[in-house]
């Protein structure tokens, strides 16, 4: 019997991708395939008993338009390792030897102390290594040392550590590096130090880990001497690592020594590998370039409600240190406006900024506008000019606040509220730049409906965030995973229709864009974002985005790397999760004209469970399929979201099977949907590639329990 979910899903086709950047015969189609009606929708279920399901393909629907490249999106903000220690290259955890205030309560601070001492060897109450004299991430080395730590005199000073040396005093400063050897044996030091008091001479190594300290009999790299001057100067210092002789672990000691009666000061020590790029992980922006991402959002988050871009740019050694506003811990402004289109130009993707709405005001956030989109004529335009950045940015997409219909968040208000305050930001930004498109803050449709019938100025695209309720956790692991897998269901069908309502008539293209997506919370035996599960239920949300014809044009996923997103780097290590792969798989459908499909498979009730909305029973087998821009590829994503079914599917591609022979197939699957990967089995889960035959213009697959596959057809 014939479901209605597919009537549910004919939802109207957006005008054009003309505002997507896209050449208007691109947004219209272009090139020749065989069409649908316009109005087809681009998924009929129909209810099916047993473990086989059938997809057929059946066209592309006349005048819809490409999938939006802009669903193939990441979110970062500055939250715990995701920027430094994370994408960011830089190997130290305190590089500018911020203060203990800085990086938490006394409590914490006295935790991380142990935490890095504690990786020499078992550490006890009073031993030297906790100092609480000595910048947290540092500890002191040698004897006939005295440590003090200068307080900052204003926010703009640099922080300073000092050491007192007595006359036959051997004294300084080490901390704990993880180095990636397999990939480059060379570092770069860049030491901001002084001897204020006498001449003592200061020897810079790496050196092996040794029982509360290190082995300066066993230098691991060479090791640099240098007089330091009177006043704060900057030394750059080569390190040229050993790496026959290094630590499996890649943990070593990069230890500051200074020898004779006198004082050192240190303000700066960062260590970057030699072969970053701009300051970025080369392992990182190779595995987002490889990925397909085509925008990312930045700073943040709940960050951006306390960020003043202005503290993010110019020199680095200039910008002020401060406690991070939203998460605690450092933010060092060592990544910052330009930083981070850098690096949007190293993996290709287009930059999107949310603005400091929060505690920030209008023309702070036009300013930002003018630093990347101004001419150097403009006044923050040729600040940017100044700072080495001539041409404009050209950022078009700009998020007006984060979530600042949340109590947690800096300067939340009710709708009603943040109606105006749209309308000044929005007044104040496109006064800089009328071209860009401005993101407003949803939440519910009651919240959307309010902010849509307050807003004075234009209004087209609400945002949305779909973090999943930690609640979901305390329900049993197939249960919570279940609800997960098939919430995706539920939002398509019932919340896009009610979202599209609120703006529809009040705007001639109304869109949704979802900034932020993940699974949080999730513990041993349970969904997380970094098992499979992430990737069933990421692949059920982008299903639902290309459905959507348009509506839903932005997706940013949650996040960039060590907080879900598909990327983690322990210790040096960089390996992924299997939502990367989730992500690379849709990567190849965007861009691509949508086919209509029709799915003939079995259905099962979903069990609810407290934390999300689920209905009440969901289609075992989902798929979306696109057809290249040139014509020549075909891409179908299928997903099997059973915990206990494997699926036999028979992809009927019609008149595109005709002439090909075989498919590429890509299969991610696991023995658990709460399997992933971990320092210790880095590809525990993975991609299996195999080729299919096509016979009689069908593909046969077997699709595991809560497994996602790619097929791929091309034609020369």
């Amino acid at each position: 019997m014939a479901c209605p979910r597919g009537v549910l899903l004919a939802l109207a086709a957006c005008a054009s991708g003309a505002w997507l950047g896209l050449p208007r015969s691109f947004a219209q189609g272009g090139g020749a395939a065989p069409s649908v009606p316009a109005d087809t929708p681009l998924l009929q279920f129909e209810r099916r008993a047993g473990a086989n399901a059938e997809i057929a393909l059946l066209g592309v629907p006349e005048g819809i338009p490409p999938i939006s490249p802009l669903v193939a999106g990441k979110f970062t903000e500055h939250l715990g390792r995701n920027v430094y220690l994370g994408a960011w290259a830089q190997m130290l955890l305190n590089p500018v030897f911020a203060p203990d205030a800085l990086f938490g309560k006394p409590a914490e601070v006295e935790r991380l102390r142990k935490t890095l001492a504690g990786r020499l060897g078992p550490v006890k109450s009073g031993s030297p290594l906790l100092d609480p004299h000595v910048a947290p991430g540092w500890m002191p080395v040698g004897h006939g040392g005295a440590y003090q730590f200068v307080a900052k005199p204003s926010e703009s000073a640099p922080c300073r550590q000092t050491v007192e040396l007595a006359d036959r005093g051997e004294a300084g400063l080490m901390t704990i590096a993880h180095f990636p050897f397999e990939r480059t044996q060379i570092y770069r030091l860049r030491l901001a130090i002084a001897a204020p008091k006498g001449s003592p001479a200061v020897q810079v190594g790496v050196y092996a880990p040794s029982l509360g300290g290190c082995d300066f009999q066993q230098p691991l790299s060479n090791v640099e001497s240098l007089q330091p001057g009177a006043k704060i100067a900057i030394h750059e210092l080569p390190l040229t690592i050993d790496r026959a002789r290094f630590p499996k672990n890649r943990m070593a000691v990069l230890a500051i020594r200074g020898k004779g009666a006198g004082a050192l000061a240190l303000e700066r020590a960062e260590l970057f590998p030699d072969d970053a790029l701009d300051g970025w992980d080369p392992e990182v922006v190779a595995l987002y370039k490889q990925s397909g991402i085509r925008v990312l959002r930045f700073p943040g988050g709940n960050f951006v409600s306390g960020y003043h871009w202005k503290d993010g740019v110019g020199p680095r050694d200039q910008r002020p240190v401060r406690k991070n506003p939203a998460w605690g811990g450092v933010e060092f402004n060592a990544v910052g406006t330009d930083e981070w289109i850098r690096f949007c130009e190293l993996i290709g993707a287009r930059p999107m900024i949310c603005v400091n709405a929060g505690n920030g005001a209008a023309e702070e956030a036009a300013d930002w506008v003018e630093y990347c989109n101004g001419s150097t004529e403009t006044k923050w335009g040729s600040v940017r000019d100044r700072n080495g950045h001539a041409a404009p940015y050209g950022v078009k997409l700009w998020e007006v606040g984060n979530e600042l219909y949340g109590g947690w968040q800096i300067g939340h208000v009710t709708a009603d509220q943040y109606a105006p305050r749209y309308d000044a930001f929005a007044r104040a930004m496109w006064a800089r730049d009328p071209s860009i498109r401005l993101l407003a803050n949803g939440n519910t449709v009651e919240w959307d409906r309010t902010v849509a019938r307050d807003a004075r100025e234009p209004l087209q695209t609400f945002t949305l965030h779909r973090l999943t309720s930690k609640d979901v956790m305390n329900a049993e692991p197939r249960d919570a995973f279940s609800a997960i897998a098939s919430h995706p269901v539920w939002f398509e069908e019932t919340q896009l229709p009610q979202f599209r309502d609120v703006l529809q008539g009040q705007c001639d293209d109304p869109r949704l864009a979802l900034t932020e997506l993940q699974i949080m919370g999730g513990g041993p035996g349970q969904p997380s974002n970094r098992t499979l599960g992430a990737a069933i239920f990421y692949a059920g949300m982008m299903n639902a985005a290309i459905r959507s014809r348009g509506y839903l044009d932005i997706l940013t996923h949650s996040a960039l790397i060590n907080h879900g997103g598909g990327m983690h780097k322990i210790d040096g290590v960089v390996f992924t999760d299997p939502v990367y792969d989730a992500f690379r798989f849709y990567a190849d459908l965007v861009e691509g004209r949508p086919m209509a499909i029709r799915i003939a498979g079995p259905e099962a009730p979903v069990k609810p469970v407290k934390g999300i909305q689920t209905p009440q029973e969901a289609p075992l087998v989902d798929a979306a399929a696109a057809l290249a821009p040139d014509g020549k590829r075909l891409d179908v994503v299928l997903m099997n979201r059973s915990v206990d079914r494997e699926i036999q599917a028979r992809v009927v591609l019609g008149l595109w099977g005709a002439t090909a022979a075989k498919a590429q197939w890509r299969l991610l699957a696991a023995e658990n949907f709460a399997d992933g990967n971990s320092l210790e089995e880095p590809h525990k889960v993975r991609v299996e590639e195999s080729e299919r035959p096509v016979r009689g213009g069908a593909l046969e697959l077997t699709l595991p329990t809560h497994s996602l596959g790619s097929a791929r057809v091309s034609w020369e």
